[in-house]
Formats: structure tokens, C-alpha cells, sequence
């Protein structure tokens, strides 16, 4: 090999080498951290709603005939999934903090003679009855409730190119598919001031897949329907409800490593959850860093810091000085995401009332 050409190939390896290491270098900067964070409710509900009543009122009477020609169903089948939404709504509201909820003890027929769709609304006569009954402040009701199961693919190999061997022969793997369904309409009555506070319908579906040599094998190994059915009802009310009520979720955020003896115990402290301990000692490590870049990465985990100690106005104020310090774009769409904090925590304390 030439010599020119030798030196030419070992120059350009030397290059990408330095390259590879800076990106190593930048990728290993940050570590991935998780906070867990509050949302309010998507679906603000008066402040002064405690306790709510669940009503099933989706039990038709006229839809069992008809539709059960059309699709094969057995007849009354919607009204006992219908049980199994109300069970999803039960046990989610039943989890959160923010309301007291119980069952009614009648079912009611719906509005809409097939419970496809919304009907007249309850009388707040009706409405003030119940919750004197059960010493509600409003009344969530389901008002229509709809599904389907539908299988696919039928006799048909869903991706030809898909193969399996039995015995030494290649056969193609035939898919089959199941979607169940779901469609259900709430109203939620207040009973204090004798408005309805929402009303809207919910759709939730879901999909299971298999494969197999034939596709009648494959389809037998799906869930089978009837569990299928009661797991989308079930989901469906569960997760409408998940509208009402504050939620916690785990988001990712991103942490500066240390560089000085100061940043890199204040990390450490933070790795452990001692977060005021943290900020106390990045304080003291921002104080003395002199370099424009190290000072920001500084400031952005400060931010840090007072938003897992739900200090956000500091939080902020610490994100801006960490961008304005080193003019890491990752402190302008995290300031974004501080603002975001700020704003939810506003609609969740007038949902509570705080």
C-alpha cells in the first residue's frame, strides 16, 4: 500500500475516532431522570361536587330483535356489557381522591329506545330524588351503550410473504384478527345549581391478533369473544373516567451531570431523592462555577430540582438563567414544559378548590 495512501486512511480513522468520542461525549453529558407529575382533569368538574352517584341508564327495549338479526347477537348482550362499563367507571373514580362515588341500586331504561344514541335528559325532578336517596351532589349516568366484534382476515393470509416450516415444507402463516368495540354516552347532572356539566359520547376499541397454519387455527387461538366484549366495557368506562379525576404520570426529564466537586455531589444527592439537600448544594456550585456553559447546565438542574419540590415559579426562573447563561436549546423547550406545569397547576387547584 502506498505510503501517501496509508497515511491518508490512518488520518481520516483518527478524525472519525475524535468524532465518534465527541458524540460519545455529548450523548453521556445528560442522564434520563423521571418525575412524577400531576395533570388536572381533562373534564373540569365543579368544585363543590364530593359525591357522585353512578346511574346505568342504557338499558334499552327495543334493540334486542332487530339488531340481533342484523349481527348475530344473543339478545340483552349490550346490557350486560353495559354492567361491565359501569364496573370501569366504579373502580377508577373509586381510586382517586377527588371524588366520593356510589352505585345506584335501579337500572334505568334508556332515553333512546335502542341505546344507540342520547334521549331526552332526566328531569332534575328525577335527578333530585336520587341524590337525596344517596346523598350525591350529581349524578353520572350512562346513557347508551353500543358494541361489536368483528373478526378479519378471513381465510386469507394477511402477509404473503410471512412463512413457516412443518416437517421440512414451508407454509405461508395465516393472521386472524378480532376488534371488539365500544360506544357509550355520559351525562353528568349537577344536582347544586341544576346544570348538566358534560355530555358527550366515548368510543373505545380494541385489537387482537394470532397466527397460525390455517386461519381457523389462528382465530380459535384469539380471546375469545365473550371475555374480549367484558375487557373493552370494562376499559371503556375506566378509562372516560380518567377524564374527571387529577392524574399522576411519570415524564421523562433530563439531568446535567457534574463536572465539579460541588455539581457532582449535589447529583449524587439528587440520584438519591434528596432534593432540597440537591438544591442547596447546586446553589453553592453555580455560585462558584465560572464558565458559561457549566453554569447552565448548573441552572437547568436547579430548575430541576424546584419542580420535584413543586416550586415552579423558581423552577422557571432557573430555566431561563440556564438558557440565558449558555443558550442550550434544551433549556428553551424545557422552560416550555415549566410553563405547561404552571398553567396546569392554575385549572387543577380550581378544580379542587384550593
Amino acid at each position: 500500500m502506498p505510503a501517501i495512501l496509508f497515511k491518508l486512511i490512518m488520518k481520516t480513522r483518527f478524525i472519525l475516532a475524535v468524532v465518534l468520542l465527541a458524540v460519545l461525549s455529548s450523548c453521556s453529558s445528560t442522564r434520563n431522570m423521571q418525575v412524577l407529575t400531576t395533570r388536572p382533569a381533562r373534564v373540569a368538574i365543579d368544585q363543590h361536587i364530593k359525591r357522585i352517584v353512578i346511574v346505568n341508564r342504557s338499558i334499552g327495549n327495543e334493540k334486542s330483535v332487530i339488531e340481533g338479526v342484523l349481527t348475530g347477537e344473543l339478545p340483552g348482550k349490550d346490557t350486560q356489557l353495559s354492567r361491565y362499563c359501569i364496573q370501569g367507571v366504579m373502580q377508577e373514580l373509586s381510586s382517586s381522591s377527588r371524588f366520593t362515588v356510589v352505585a345506584f341500586d335501579k337500572e334505568l331504561p334508556s332515553g333512546n329506545p335502542t341505546s344507540t344514541s342520547f334521549g331526552p335528559a332526566l328531569t332534575w325532578n328525577s335527578i333530585a330524588d336520587i341524590c337525596r336517596r344517596t346523598g350525591a351532589d350529581a349524578v353520572l349516568t350512562l346513557e347508551f351503550f353500543d358494541s361489536d366484534y368483528t373478526l378479519l382476515n378471513a381465510g386469507k393470509a394477511a402477509k404473503t410473504n410471512d412463512k413457516v416450516v412443518v416437517n421440512n415444507t414451508t407454509e405461508p402463516l395465516f393472521y386472524a384478527t378480532g376488534t371488539a368495540s365500544a360506544n357509550a354516552g355520559f351525562r353528568i347532572y349537577n344536582n347544586l345549581n341544576r346544570s348538566i356539566s358534560y355530555e358527550d359520547s366515548y368510543r373505545y376499541n380494541r385489537e387482537w391478533r394470532q397466527s397460525a397454519r390455517t386461519y381457523l387455527e389462528a382465530a380459535s387461538k384469539l380471546m375469545k369473544k365473550n371475555e374480549a366484549m367484558e375487557n373493552v366495557s370494562r376499559d371503556l368506562g375506566a378509562n372516560f373516567s380518567r377524564m374527571l379525576i387529577p392524574t399522576r404520570y411519570w415524564e421523562n426529564r433530563l439531568m446535567f451531570k457534574g463536572k465539579s466537586a460541588l455539581a457532582v455531589k449535589a447529583e449524587r444527592l439528587a440520584l438519591t431523592s434528596n432534593w432540597e439537600e440537591a438544591v442547596s448544594v447546586w446553589l453553592q456550585a453555580y455560585s462558584s462555577a465560572t464558565e458559561p456553559k457549566e453554569r447552565g447546565a448548573i441552572a437547568y438542574n436547579l430548575a430541576l430540582g424546584y419542580e420535584v419540590l413543586g416550586e415552579y415559579e423558581s423552577a422557571k426562573k432557573w430555566v431561563s438563567t440556564s438558557y440565558i447563561d449558555s443558550g442550550n436549546s434544551k433549556a428553551l423547550r424545557y422552560s416550555e414544559i415549566i410553563d405547561g406545569l404552571i398553567a396546569d397547576r392554575k385549572r387543577l387547584n380550581s378544580q379542587l378548590g384550593n
